[in-house]
C-alpha cells in the first residue's frame, strides 16, 4: 500500500511551507492563505469560483520539465491539492518586481493604477491576478507576442466581477500590454508607458526546491489519496470513496465538498494526477477526452485541430469557452462537469456538446469492470458508483450550438442546444439535436431531427418547422423543469429549432451565436481643467489625480474589515436559518454539531436567549419621523432578530439562531448540522405583490399634483380629441451583490463597552441603534469603518441585523465575535431592490400624445421587513416628473409584505423605479397612438428656460421644489444629432422588415437624477510634527474616491493660505470612529463626496 504523508508542501510567494496532512485535509488554500499567512489581498466573496476575487496564481513543471501557470479560484482549490506546485498572491507579485521592501509594485499592478482600474478596490486583487496569470498562461511574454485583437478574444477577465462596474479601464490595462497598444487604447491619466514589460526582470521565479524530482506513486494524505498511475488509482478506488478532480463542483453544490472539516477520515481519491486521465487523442474522425482534462486544455486542444475536422472543433471551443471563467475552467474537469449532470442535474453546456457530438462514455462500473455507452444514455441513468474513465466525440462533419443565459459567459445556461451533422452532395446524414439545461440530463430532438434529416441540403426546411414546432419539441417539453423560467425557455427552444432549420437550409451559416459583440478598442474621454487663476491657485483640487489608495489595492495591501486581525480568542458566528418561508418549527436539535465538532463548538444562541421582544423597529429606529396612521403588523415593523420557535417564518433563508465556534468553516458547518424540530407549513406563500394582502394598519400612500377632482373629472368625461391609454408596468427586484459581504467583528471593551469593526455606511445609525438595544451610553460604544467593497446602499440598514448579533454574542460570551455572512446567506437577509407591479391610465391628446391627467395604482413589494420601505417609495412617488411636465397626477401606493427577504435600498433608490416607470408611460402612449415614442417624450418635455418647472409630486415628506434653467431640451436634441439616431433608427426599420427572425432596436430616454442630501457631513484634519496630515471624515470610502477629493480639496486650501505646495502623499486617512467624529450623516445619494468637501 502507498505511504501515507505526514505533510504536505508547497511553495507561497516563492517561500517553502509545509502543512500537516490532516490540516492540509480541512481547509480550502483561499482559507490557508486568509487565516495562516499575514496575506490578505486574496478575497472571498461568492466562494463559488464566479467572481474572481479569490484568484491565485499557480505554476508547476510539466514531465518534460516545462514551467506551467495557470489561475485558479482559490475559494475552491483544496490545500492539498496545491502538493509541490508554486502558489503566487497579488503580494507575491509585488515582491517579485520590488523586494520585499519595495516601494512600487509590478508592472501589472502599476499599470492597473496608471489606468485608474480601481474603484472600491475588492476585487481589484483577483483582477491583478487574473490579467497576469492570463498573459502568462498564454506566453505572451509580459504582452509583447499578443495583440490587442487577440487579447479581446482570449476573454481573459470574463471570469472577474467588478460590481462597481469599472470594466472599461480594466480592459484598457490589460490590451495596453499587446505588442500594438499604441493608439488602440484609452488615454490614460498617468500618461504612463503602453506596451509589454520585462518578464525576467519583473516576474516571480519558479523555487529551486520544487526542481526536485518527488518518486511517490501516490500522494496519500491519512486518507486524501492523489493517485500518479492508472495501478495506484485502481488499487486505490471503490465504489464508496468519493472521487473529484478539480472541485469545482463544490461551488455549485455544497453537499459535494470534500474537505474532512472534523477530521474524520472519510476516503477521498483526487484523479488529477493520472497522466492517462488527462490526455487528449485525436484520430481523422474522433476525439478522446481522458476524464480530468481541464475544461481550459480541451478547449486549446480543439483549437489546435487543423484540417477537414477544424469547423466542428472550432464551434465547439467557441462554446467551451463560454462556460464559467478562466480560473474554473483551469480547474473543472470534463469529467467533473458531465458527473455533476449524472448525480445533481446540473445545468451543463459541456453536457449538450459532447452528446451532440456523439459522446461515448468509458468508465468502470462497481465491480471495476470497463464498460462503454452513449454519453447521453449514461447521463441518463442517474446516480451510480462509476469511474468516469474517457469520453469520444465525432469532429468530423458540421456543428452548431446556441445558448440563453443570464449574461452571455460566466453564467449558467438557462437552455441550450447542438447540431451535429454530415453533408454529402448536398445530402443531410447523422444528424443529432440535443437540448440542454432544461432537465436532469440533455434531451435529444428526435421528432425533429426525423423532420430534417435525409433531405437536399438546402431544401427549404423552415416551412416544414414552424407551424409544428411545438409537436416536434415534444420531448423536450415533457422533460422541462417546472419552474419559472419554464415558459423562457419554451420559446428560446422553438427558436432554436428555427435556427436550426434555417441553417439546414443554408440561409444562415452554422456558426452558431457566441459573437462577443462589437470591439471598441479605441475610446477617448475628455474633461475640462481649470482656465482661470482661482482655480489653478487651489490645486491640486479641480485637478485629475489617481486614487490615493490605487497603488495599495492593485498591491492587496488595503485592508477591509474581513482583513482586520482579530483579537485572540475571537469565536466566530454562523447564522441558523429556516430553510422555508412560511414555516414553522419546534426548537433547535444541536445534537449532530455538538458530536461533530466536540469542543470546537462554543455555544447556540437562539431567540429565547435574547432578552424578551428584542427586535428591530424599522417604524421608530431609522430615518423617517414617526408618521401617524401607520401601525404595521408585528414581525413586519418590528423585525425579529431570531425567529421564535413557533412562529411563522417570513421568508426562506430567515435566521433562528447563531453558531458559535472556533473556525469559520467550523462555525459554518456547525450551522448546516443543526437541526430544527417539527418543521412544517403554516399556509400559502405569497411572492407576487399583486396577489399578497394588503397589510393591516398601513394606510396607502398617496401623491397627487392639481385638484384631484379634475384629474378625476379627466377619467369620467374624456373631452373630444383627448383619448384614455391604459398599460402595466412590472419590476422585478435586483440584488445589491456588492463583493465584500456583511462583516463584524465585535470586541468587549472596559466598563461593559464594546468596539464595533464592520462595513456600513452610516456609523452614527449603527451606534444609536445598537447601544440602544444593547442598553449601553452610545459614548461607551465605538463603531469603526475604513472602508467598504461595494454597497449600492445594501450596506445602509442590512448590516444591522448581523452587527447586531455579533455584539449580542460578545457581551452572552465575553469574547470577540467576527460575524462573516457568506454570499448566499447575505443576499437572504438582504433581498435587494423591491419588486413593484402597477396598473396606470393617462388622458392624452391624440394628435400629439400630450399628458392631460395621470393616475396610477402600485403595489410594492417590500418582503418580509419594513425596513426603509417608506423613504423609497416617497422618492419614487414624488419623483416621477424629474424630466416631464405632469399637471393633473393621482399615486396609490400600497406596501405589501410577501415572503420574500426585507428589501432595502439599491443604487437610487426610489428614483430608478420612477424614471423606468414614467418611460414605461410614454412607450405604452406611443404604441397607443401609433406615434414614435421619441415623438411622445418630447411633447411631454418641461419647457426649456423661460419658464421655472415645478418639480416634485405632493404628498411625503419632501416639498415640491422650483428648478431653474432646466436644460433637457438642447442636451436631447444634441444626442439625438450627434448619435444620428434618425438616419440609423430609419436603417434598422429597413433590415427588420427584411428579418422574420432576427430584429435589431434602437431606443433613447432621458433621466435625471434628483440629488439628495442626506445630512450634515464633517471631517477632521490633524497637522502633525513631521508635516504629515491626519483625515478623518463619516463620508465612507467605498470606490467613489471621497478620500482623494477631500485630500485635493483640504490641500488646496492649505496650499493656498500657506503659500507651499503639499503632496497628497502625505496625507492619511484614519478609519471612520464614532469617538472621532460623533455625528453626522450617512454616505449615500452620490452627493456626500461633495458635501463633505
Amino acid at each position: 500500500p502507498p505511504s501515507r504523508r505526514a505533510t504536505m508542501e508547497f511553495a507561497l510567494n516563492g517561500e517553502k511551507v509545509t502543512v500537516e496532512a490532516r490540516e492540509a485535509s480541512a481547509m480550502t488554500l483561499n482559507e490557508f492563505i486568509r487565516t495562516k499567512t499575514p496575506f490578505k489581498g486574496t478575497k472571498i466573496s461568492c466562494a463559488q469560483g464566479g467572481c474572481g476575487a479569490c484568484t491565485v496564481a499557480l505554476s508547476y513543471k510539466d514531465k518534460e520539465g516545462n514551467l506551467k501557470t495557470k489561475t485558479l479560484p482559490s475559494c475552491l482549490v483544496p490545500l492539498v491539492s496545491v502538493h509541490r506546485c508554486s502558489i503566487t498572491t497579488v503580494e507575491g507579485l509585488k515582491k517579485a518586481a520590488c523586494g520585499s521592501d519595495g516601494v512600487g509594485g509590478h508592472p501589472v499592478q502599476e499599470r492597473m493604477v496608471q489606468f485608474q482600474g480601481t474603484q472600491c478596490g475588492f476585487c481589484t486583487p483577483g483582477m491583478v491576478m487574473q490579467m497576469w496569470g492570463g498573459l502568462t498562461q498564454h506566453k505572451t511574454n509580459g504582452g509583447k507576442d499578443i495583440t490587442c485583437d487577440s487579447l479581446e478574444d482570449l476573454d481573459l477577465m470574463a471570469g472577474n466581477l467588478c460590481r462597481c462596474t469599472g470594466y472599461r479601464p480594466i480592459s484598457d490595462c490589460l490590451k495596453s500590454f499587446a505588442s500594438d497598444a499604441t493608439g488602440k487604447v484609452a488615454d490614460n491619466v498617468l500618461k504612463g508607458a503602453i506596451g509589454s514589460y520585462d518578464t525576467k526582470l519583473n516576474d516571480p521565479k519558479f523555487p529551486s526546491f520544487l526542481d526536485e524530482e518527488d518518486a511517490d506513486a501516490s500522494e496519500e494524505c491519512k486518507g486524501w489519496a492523489r493517485p500518479k498511475t492508472m495501478e495506484a488509482l485502481l488499487a486505490a478506488w471503490a465504489p464508496a470513496k468519493k472521487v473529484i478532480s478539480g472541485h469545482t463542483g463544490w461551488g455549485v453544490y455544497k453537499e459535494l465538498c470534500a474537505l474532512r472539516l472534523t477530521g474524520k477520515e472519510d476516503s477521498v481519491i483526487q484523479i488529477d494526477a493520472v497522466p492517462e486521465l488527462k490526455q487528449v487523442t485525436v484520430t481523422d474522425s474522433r476525439m478522446v477526452i481522458g476524464t480530468s482534462t481541464k475544461l481550459s486544455d480541451f478547449a486549446a486542444k480543439l483549437g489546435e485541430v487543423k484540417g477537414p475536422t477544424s469547423s466542428a472543433c472550432t464551434n465547439i471551443q467557441k462554446h467551451v469557452l463560454l462556460i464559467a471563467g478562466y480560473q474554473v475552467r483551469n480547474a473543472g474537469s470534463v469529467g467533473g462537469n458531465l458527473m455533476m449532470v449524472k448525480n445533481e442535474g446540473f445545468a451543463s453546456d459541456l453536457a449538450t456538446l459532447l452528446c451532440a457530438a456523439d459522446g461515448i462514455a468509458t468508465f468502470l462500473n462497481a465491480s471495476k469492470k470497463e464498460q462503454k455507452m452513449p454519453l447521453i444514455d449514461f447521463l441518463h441513468a442517474g446516480k451510480e458508483e462509476v469511474l468516469l474513465l474517457s469520453i469520444s466525440i465525432k469532429i468530423d462533419g458540421e456543428f452548431v450550438s446556441y445558448r440563453s443565459a443570464i449574461r452571455p459567459r460566466n453564467a449558467y445556461s438557462l437552455i441550450n442546444a447542438a447540431m451535429a451533422y454530415d453533408s454529402k452532395d448536398g445530402v443531410v446524414s447523422n444528424l443529432k439535436i440535443v437540448y440542454g439545461a432544461v432537465g436532469k440530463a440533455p434531451i435529444a430532438a428526435k421528432a425533429l431531427v426525423e423532420k430534417m434529416k435525409g433531405v437536399n441540403l438546402y431544401a427549404n426546411r423552415e416551412s416544414g418547422v414552424a407551424p409544428n414546432v411545438r409537436t416536434l419539441l415534444i420531448e423536450v417539453f415533457e422533460a422541462m423543469n417546472d419552474d419559472h423560467h419554464k415558459e423562457y425557455r419554451t420559446r428560446v427552444a422553438q427558436a432554436f429549432a428555427l435556427r436550426f432549420a434555417k441553417c439546414l437550409s443554408g440561409s444562415e451559416a452554422p456558426e452558431g451565436i457566441h459573437g462577443k459583440g462589437l470591439r471598441h478598442t479605441t475610446t477617448h474621454q475628455t474633461f475640462d481643467l481649470p482656465k482661470d487663476s482661482e482655480s489653478k491657485s487651489l490645486a491640486p483640487a479641480f485637478e485629475p489625480k489617481v486614487k490615493t489608495t490605487a497603488l495599495a489595492q492593485t498591491t492587496g495591501d488595503s485592508r477591509f474589515t474581513e482583513d482586520e486581525v482579530v483579537p485572540q480568542l475571537t469565536l466566530h458566528a454562523a447564522y441558523v436559518q429556516i430553510p422555508y418561508a412560511n414555516y414553522t418549527f419546534a426548537g433547535l436539535d444541536t445534537s449532530l454539531a455538538k458530536d461533530a465538532l466536540g469542543s470546537e463548538l462554543f455555544t447556540v444562541l437562539e431567540a429565547k436567549d435574547l432578552d424578551k421582544g428584542m427586535r428591530i423597529d424599522w417604524m421608530s429606529d431609522p430615518m423617517l419621523p414617526p408618521m401617524p396612521g401607520r401601525e404595521p403588523p408585528e414581525g413586519f415593523a418590528n423585525e425579529y432578530i431570531f425567529l421564535p420557535s413557533g412562529t411563522k417564518s417570513l421568508y426562506g433563508g430567515q435566521p433562528v439562531g447563531v453558531v458559535l465556534a472556533s473556525t469559520r468553516q467550523l462555525a459554518l458547518l456547525a450551522a448546516k448540522l443543526v437541526k430544527l424540530k417539527d418543521l412544517k407549513t403554516a399556509g400559502k406563500v405569497y411572492t407576487d405583490p399583486s396577489e399578497a394582502p394588503v397589510l393591516s394598519g398601513v394606510k396607502p400612500f398617496n401623491f397627487t399634483r392639481g385638484d384631484k377632482k379634475k384629474t378625476e373629472a379627466a377619467f369620467q368625461d374624456t373631452p373630444a380629441g383627448k383619448t384614455v391609454v391604459s398599460g402595466k408596468f412590472e419590476k422585478k427586484s435586483q440584488a445589491n451583490f456588492y463583493l465584500e459581504n456583511q462583516s463584524s467583528v465585535a470586541v468587549p471593551d472596559e466598563d461593559g463597552g464594546l468596539v464595533l469593526t464592520m462595513c456600513c455606511q452610516d456609523t452614527n445609525f449603527i451606534r444609536k441603534i445598537v447601544a440602544k438595544y444593547l442598553g449601553i451610553s452610545q459614548a461607551n460604544f465605538i463603531v469603526n469603518t475604513r472602508r467598504l467593497g461595494g454597497a449600492f446602499g445594501g450596506k445602509y440598514t442590512r448590516g444591522l441585523p448581523p452587527a447586531l448579533v455579533a455584539c449580542i454574542a460578545a457581551r452572552k460570551v465575553n469574547r470577540p465575535i467576527s460575524f462573516v455572512l457568506p454570499k448566499e446567506v447575505d443576499m437572504a437577509i438582504g433581498a435587494g431592490r423591491q419588486e413593484l407591479k402597477s396598473t396606470f391610465s393617462a388622458v392624452v391628446d391624440q394628435k400629439t400624445g400630450a399628458i392631460e391627467a395621470l393616475r396610477a395604482n402600485f403595489d410594492f413589494a417590500q418582503g418580509a421587513t419594513m425596513d426603509a420601505a417608506e423613504i423609497h417609495i416617497m422618492l419614487m412617488g414624488q419623483n416621477l416628473d424629474m424630466v416631464y411636465k405632469l399637471d393633473q397626477v393621482d399615486l396609490v401606493f400600497n406596501i405589501k409584505q410577501t415572503h420574500d427577504g426585507p428589501s432595502t435600498a439599491v443604487r437610487a433608490p426610489g428614483h430608478f423605479e420612477a424614471v423606468m416607470f414614467i418611460e414605461t408611460v410614454m412607450d405604452t402612449i406611443a404604441g397607443h397612438l401609433g406615434l414614435s415614442p421619441e415623438r411622445i417624450r418630447e411633447v411631454n418635455f418641461h419647457p426649456h428656460r423661460k419658464l421655472l418647472a415645478t418639480q416634485g409630486i405632493g404628498g411625503g415628506i419632501l416639498p415640491p421644489a422650483l428648478v431653474e434653467g432646466n436644460t433637457l431640451i438642447p442636451l436631447w436634441n444634441k444626442l439625438v444629432k450627434d448619435s444620428k439616431f434618425v438616419e440609423r433608427k430609419k436603417k434598422i426599420d429597413e433590415f427588420n422588415s427584411k428579418n422574420a427572425l432576427r430584429k435589431r432596436g434602437i431606443a433613447i430616454a432621458p433621466a435625471k437624477y434628483g440629488m439628495l442630501r442626506f445630512g450634515n457631513h464633517a471631517a477632521r484634519m490633524d497637522v502633525l510634527a513631521d508635516g504629515s496630515l491626519q483625515l478623518v471624515t463619516n463620508g465612507v470610502e467605498m470606490g467613489q474616491g471621497i478620500h482623494t477629493k477631500i485630500a485635493q480639496v483640504a490641500l488646496g486650501t492649505l496650499n493656498k493660505k500657506l503659500g507651499v505646495d503639499i503632496p497628497l502623499e502625505l496625507v492619511r486617512f484614519a478609519n471612520q470612529n464614532t469617538h472621532v467624529i460623533a455625528l453626522g450623516a450617512g454616505t449615500g445619494g452620490a452627493t456626500t463626496s461633495e458635501q463633505t468637501c
